[in-house]
C-alpha cells in the first residue's frame, strides 16, 4: 500500500468503497457508522496514527469508545474491533445509530 493517500481514486474514477479511518478523536463512534456497504477501513500505527495524507483521504474518522486510563488501542486490536462491528452489522443489517457516511459516486 502507498505511504500517502495520493493513490486513492477521485474525480471521474468510480469509487468502490468509502475510505474510513480510525482515531481516538474521531467524529463518530464505530457502532453508529454504517458498515453494511463497501468500506475501506484505514488503521494507523500505535504511535502516530494515520498520516495527514491518509486522514485527508478519509470520508469519515471513527472512534472506538474505551474507558479507563488508556486513550487508544494498538493497531491490531483496533482493527479487530472495527471488523467485528462491520461483521455484526452485516449479519443484522443495520448500525446502532445508523449514521451513514457519504455515498460513493457511481460513475
Amino acid at each position: 500500500m502507498a505511504a500517502t493517500g495520493e493513490d486513492l481514486p477521485e474525480g471521474g474514477v468510480r469509487r468502490l468503497a468509502a475510505p474510513t479511518g480510525t482515531d481516538e478523536r474521531g467524529d463518530v463512534d464505530i457502532a453508529e457508522h454504517d458498515f453494511t456497504g463497501p468500506t475501506l477501513v484505514l488503521i494507523g500505527n500505535e504511535t502516530h496514527g494515520l498520516s495527514t495524507a491518509w486522514r485527508q483521504a478519509c470520508d469519515r474518522m471513527l472512534r472506538i469508545p474505551i474507558t479507563g486510563s488508556a486513550s487508544s488501542l494498538n493497531a491490531a486490536t483496533a482493527a479487530t474491533v472495527v471488523f467485528y462491528e462491520a461483521a455484526r452489522q452485516r449479519r443484522t443489517g443495520a448500525a446502532s445509530g445508523a449514521e451513514v457516511g457519504p455515498t460513493p459516486s457511481r460513475r
